[in-house]
């Protein structure tokens, strides 16, 4: 016999397949005391016996092991088989030299000698004092090489042996049907279930044989022979339950078990108690509840052990109602019950938030004193914990009176679940301190606490306690590890410990590609995700989630819409995380109209989905959309939250709408966030943006006792946008007496006050007093309104040699500050050279060829703007039209120019012209100038009066009582002509008329605006 090709020296990079991988550690957990180990830390056999090594190393020595329980030596055999990669090949005993191992183990007395036999060249003989294994070559007549493993019983010379057979072909392995066991002892028995299910877990890394031999296995399993009177059926069902439960999900099989439940009622056995424990067990395992519950019934008084197993079996399945039913039939029919089925009520109370009759379990519980119990104890923790009563489970905890490693993580677990970091590690400190050894999942609570309270140093203590506690190769707690990094920023380490992982679950690929996601490595994360891909191994929706948001942050569409087709592709569920995740990529990139049809498509949404695509909808300027999404949103019972409710404010104040405004902020009000910080910041905004600086004011005054700077920022901003500069650096000034340290927003928005209220001067010592008074370098931004506030005074000399000595390239800010002041025809070849710079930058910005064409206009060179129109239409690119927004009632109306939609507009025209021969009258005079088109000046006369801005203001004094203000809002700067002519309007009407602009605000009141014809 040929010996077995050797094992590869170093154990295979991916992990058992997911499913397979999650049945083997539960079983692992269930049945061995430590779960870390090496394959030279194998305890098992007797201490007279010496093992065979596996085919790794042949220079090792043979190790003399300990004696240790059966089931515990069965798994950790499973284990160490299944670690290496075997290759498959003609001429090749599969697992010769490791079968007898596994005999000799399990053998007491065995010695092994080599004897020479007829039918091989060479063989292992094991001779033991009842049996003997021989492993063998074997060839048949029709050429192939057969591997034998022979279990033979001396006392039964004669009588046909039972045979494992694998035949092996070129790449595949197949298990011959011709060898029917016969097993005459229940020992005997018992060795060969136990050693198919290590071949079975064994053979499950070779992909290309796992099917047909695991099918083979399976029919061994469930064969007649091994159900009998000599051998107990529980003997079959405990060591075979973890391999039908695996063989099922891999091989697609509905329920397995049914072939051993058929041979229980063939012997007689349903009415076994611990028989029908057993079925349910693996029923439950295997998600059909219904079998394992006809099981159940068919007991007329079962006992406590089988009714846990049918509560455990619901609760697995998260079918808490029926677990609680349960609870409740035991009680009405005066079953017994012990702590786990009170633990099991628990849970389920817990998974439904049931608080009262979690409530009611407790009382009942602590009236017979079976709270101290430990594992009931842990169950009760977690419970309070989750209804946020996390001084009432540490009482609890306290009374616990032998706690042992699962109560002190479940205490643990509800600190850092309740966001007291400190307190979770201090109980670890203490836990220590009471001698308790850490589990994985305490070092998994240590580091989210960690994680929470942000200390590096102590994290890297947490690292070199997991390699101290022997747990440096456990996948969970290197995947927590490495999660724990990530989230703090410390991506680099994060990686260095994915790299060292010796096994690395799809948990530990997604948990390093988020973490990358985070730190905006984002071609990193798709260079992994490749990597896993390529692998072999899979990807689920966590993995797709993260990527998502990779391109939410580049607004890379095109990718987003790849990772979209290759979910539908691999049939992944589009649950509420991954639809949200897509909605919020498209709101992202622009992409509305696939943002509406996911978030139509969505049968589920939650307040966060809703409020994606409600911030999606404002930062796309619609505003109004949002609001009306906003009262659908109220109309389906969904409860804003606070970042829904902020967007709503944004969206307020983008659309100039007071009254929704005020609305809003009477929600924010009611529901506890109005002095928040964030939601004060967008309230000064929006009543800044509506033109009540009154409002702003007082909101401010109630909140400035936070000292918050981003507070004091929007105050500033508020007065800059007013044109009130001065106001806008009396805060300031107000604000470093406050000692209020002020950042780079600060000074933009005080220069950009300074721009808008002519305080050249003023803006220049700001400017200069960044570096030398707060040690702040001015960016681009700050460069950017610096060269406005020059160029809006006419300085533009001094603003285009303030670029040239800028300390880096100036980018499209600088140089659209610098283009929009250069529509003077003397400084046409400035606005061309500038406008030649920009386009370098990005040749597909349309506002750059619309102030291009519009400096043409003014030196009356239309050939030039015809040129520049045809660019735009060639490039497929257009103006962003002009739009005007009025509120009227609870209703915002939008006015584009010579917009003629309006259910009104015929009225709206004739008042028109009734205010054009009023103004006439008054001494008004149309700006042709304004009108930058080569058409006559009776046509330019005609096109100033379709201004969106005179539509909106003739609509509104139409539309409310005599007196009352009219607020516009205009989407672009006003225009020289229609800012004169509300002017008089106002003084006219005897009207104050609001306009906010795309620049600043404009009061006009009897004939005269608050800018005072700077703007």
């Amino acid at each position: 016999m040929e010996v077995l090709e050797d094992v590869g020296k170093e154990p295979v990079e991916k992990s058992l397949a997911e499913v397979e991988e999650k049945e083997l550690e539960a079983f692992l957990r269930a049945n061995l005391e430590v779960f870390a180990w090496t394959p030279y830390e194998m305890p098992g056999i007797d201490p007279e016996v010496t093992c065979h090594k596996l085919n790794v190393d042949r220079s090792a020595k043979p190790i003399i092991q300990r004696q240790g329980d059966l089931t515990g030596r069965i798994a950790r055999w499973a284990v160490v088989l299944g670690q290496y990669d075997l290759k498959f090949r003609p001429r090749t005993t599969i697992k010769g030299q490791v079968l007898a191992d596994f005999v000799a183990e399990f053998t007491p007395g065995a010695i092994i000698h080599r004897a020479p036999l007829s039918r091989g060249p060479s063989v292992e003989l094991l001779n033991i004092e009842h049996e003997a294994m021989l492993c063998g070559d074997g060839t048949k007549l029709d050429g192939h090489n057969l591997g034998l493993a022979e279990i033979t019983s001396a006392s039964s010379q004669g009588h046909v042996a039972p045979r494992l057979a694998l035949q092996c072909h070129p790449g595949h392995v197949l298990l011959s049907k011709k060898y029917v066991p016969t097993l005459e002892h229940p020992n005997q028995t018992l060795h060969f279930v136990s050693l198919l299910h290590v071949l079975f877990i064994s053979f499950s890394q070779s992909l290309s044989t796992q099917k047909t031999l695991q099918t083979h296995l399976l029919l061994l399993l469930l064969n007649p022979h091994f159900i009998t009177q000599k051998c107990p059926i529980q003997s079959i069902t405990t060591h075979c339950s973890q391999t039908l439960i695996v063989l099922a999900r891999v091989l697609a099989l509905p329920f397995p078990g049914m072939s051993v439940h058929a041979q229980i009622i063939t012997n007689s056995l349903s009415s076994d108690q611990f028989v029908a424990t057993r079925l349910v067990k693996v029923y439950s395992d295997l998600g059909s509840l219904e079998s394992a519950r006809c099981v159940f019934d068919q007991i007329p008084q079962p006992h406590v052990f089988l009714c846990n197993a049918m509560m455990n079996g619901y609760l697995r399945n998260e079918l808490y109602n029926e677990t609680l039913r349960l609870f409740q039939m035991m009680g009405c029919h005066n079953l017994d019950i012990d702590s786990c089925t009170c633990t099991f009520a628990l849970k389920a109370c817990t998974g439904l938030s049931d608080y009262e009759s979690g409530m009611g379990i407790i009382r009942g519980v602590a009236e017979s004193r079976m709270e101290r119990d430990r594992f009931f104890g842990s169950s009760v923790i977690n419970f309070l914990v989750k209804f946020d009563h996390i001084d009432e489970a540490q009482r609890v905890f306290d009374g616990i009176r032998h706690r042992d490693v699962v109560c002190w993580n479940a205490m643990i677990g509800g600190y850092v679940q309740a966001c007291h970091f400190n307190e979770a590690i201090d109980l670890f400190f203490e836990m220590r301190g009471c001698g308790n050894r850490p589990t994985p999942v305490t070092m998994v609570s240590l580091m989210k606490a960690c994680e929470g309270i942000g200390n590096l140093q102590l994290g890297k203590c947490i690292h070199g306690c997991v390699l101290g506690l022997g747990m440096g190769k456990d996948t969970l707690v290197l995947t927590s590890l490495l999660d724990m990094y990530s989230k703090m920023g410390h991506t680099q380490i994060a990686y260095r410990v994915f790299e060292r992982m010796p096994m690395k679950s799809l948990v530990s690929w997604n948990a390093m590609i988020s973490g990358c996601v985070q730190s905006g490595l984002i071609h990193e994360s798709f260079e992994l995700f490749h990597r896993l891909v390529n692998t072999g191994g899979g990807f689920d929706s966590a993995t797709t989630v993260s990527l998502l948001q990779g391109c939410s942050q580049t607004a890379d569409l095109e990718t987003g819409k790849i990772l979209h087709g290759c979910i539908l592709r691999k049939g992944l569920e589009l649950n509420l995380i991954l639809s949200t995740t897509l909605v919020d990529l498209y709101c992202k990139c622009g992409a509305l109209d696939l943002a509406t049809s996911t978030f139509n498509c969505m049968k589920d949404k939650n307040v966060i989905t809703w409020t994606a695509m409600l911030v999606g909808l404002a930062q796309n300027g619609l505003a109004e959309a949002a609001l009306k999404l906003f009262h659908q949103m109220q109309e389906e019972e969904v409860d804003a939250n606070f970042v829904t409710l902020v967007s709503l404010v944004h969206s307020c104040a983008h659309l100039g709408s007071l009254k929704k405004g005020r609305s809003v902020h009477a929600h924010l009000i009611r529901s506890g966030f109005a002095f928040d910080v964030v939601n004060m910041t967008a309230l000064i905004d929006m009543y800044a943006k509506c033109g009540k600086m009154n409002s702003a004011e007082r909101i401010f005054e109630n909140g400035y006792v936070y000292k918050d700077v981003i507070l004091w920022n929007s105050m500033i901003t508020g007065y800059g946008i007013h044109g009130h500069g001065n106001q806008a650096i009396g805060m300031y000034s107000r604000m470093i007496e406050e000692r209020v340290k002020p950042n780079q927003a600060t000074f933009v928005s005080l220069l950009a006050a300074c721009s808008h209220s002519g305080l050249v001067d003023e803006g220049i010592n700001l400017f200069n007093s960044m570096e030398t008074d707060h040690n702040i370098r001015p960016n681009e931004k700050h460069y950017a309104c610096f060269v406005d506030l020059l160029g809006r005074a006419g300085r533009l000399e001094e603003a285009e040699a303030f670029i040239r000595k800028m300390p880096f390239e100036p980018g499209g800010a600088v140089l659209e500050a610098l283009l929009s002041w250069c529509r003077t025809p003397r400084n046409i070849n400035m606005g061309v050279e500038t406008a030649d710079r920009l386009l370098q930058l990005d040749a597909m910005h349309p506002g750059i060829y619309v102030v291009l064409s519009n400096i043409y206009a003014e030196g009356k060179r239309w050939d030039a703007v015809d040129h520049i129109r045809g660019l735009m239409r060639k490039r497929g690119l257009a103006k962003i039209p002009g739009y005007s927004l009025i509120e009227i009632g609870n209703q915002v109306y939008t006015f584009f120019a010579g917009d003629d939609s309006h259910p009104k507009s015929g009225e709206i025209y004739r008042f028109i012209e009734t205010l054009r021969l009023e103004v006439e009258t008054c001494g008004y005079v149309p700006d042709t100038s304004c009108v930058l088109r080569d058409v006559d000046e009776q046509m330019k006369v005609k096109l100033l009066w379709g201004h969106s801005e005179r539509l909106a203001i003739a609509f509104g004094i139409l539309s409310t009582p005599a007196g009352s203000l009219i607020r516009i809002t205009k989407n672009l700067r006003v225009c020289v002509d229609c800012h004169s002519l509300t002017k008089y309007i106002s003084k006219i009407v005897k009207r104050e008329i609001i306009v906010r602009d795309a620049n600043r605000f404009h009061h006009f009141l009897d004939g005269e605006c608050s800018c005072g014809d700077y703007w």
